[in-house]
């Protein structure tokens, strides 16, 4: 994990210098969409889809035929395929949120409880929280905004500045240590070998 989210780090400042922006791989969240789903979507097929989308998104760059690709795709339909994505991450999401997981053999074990430090009521309010800190996504078309030094704004500037995945990482990380105090002899820091 360690290496990919290096390597990852790394190509997007890259991609960020040369084209001003970080460029995202739709066919990568395909790929993951796919694997979260099907359980038979195993580790040959992930990188044997890999390293086909690399090599042609690869030769439709190098060779100008992305432009070619762009005007015969209309819109709607890669708007399609996003919201396929989203609802497949979404119903995934719900799953891995309502049953416990075995991870290793990709299989849903027991329904979750209610209470407790993994239970459903945590994950609700955790939802919750993303949810409001980021809202739509979109600044709100107010009639009236409130003034640039009331209260009410200041709140709100600093609850829209927080890291809401970042934060609920670190509260699941803590209270993974909390429950399993032993977890700590296997933290490593530092990239993994490649």
């Amino acid at each position: 994990l360690g290496t990919t989210l290096i390597f990852t780090g790394i190509y997007n400042i890259i991609t960020g210098l040369i084209y001003g922006v970080p460029m995202p791989v739709q066919p990568m969240k395909s790929i993951a969409a796919a694997a979260l789903a099907d359980p038979e979507f195993g580790v040959a097929e992930i990188m044997a889809a890999g390293i086909l989308t690399g090599g042609i998104l690869f030769f439709l760059g190098a060779t100008g035929l992305m432009q070619l690709v762009y005007k015969f795709i209309p819109l709607p339909v890669v708007r399609g395929i996003q919201l396929a994505q989203g609802l497949s991450f979404a119903l995934t999401a719900v799953k891995y949120v309502r049953y416990d997981q075995n991870m290793a053999k990709s299989k849903s074990l027991d329904g979750r409880g209610w209470l407790g430090f993994d239970g459903l009521i945590p994950a609700i309010v955790c939802a919750c929280f993303v949810i409001i800190v980021n809202g739509a996504g979109e600044e709100e078309h107010r009639e009236e905004p409130p003034a640039e030094g009331s209260k009410r704004e200041k709140v709100r500037r600093i609850v829209t500045k927080l890291p809401s995945a970042f934060i609920i990482f670190l509260i699941g990380a803590a209270s993974l240590f909390i429950r399993t105090p032993e977890v700590v002899n296997g933290v490593r820091f530092g990239p993994s070998p490649m």
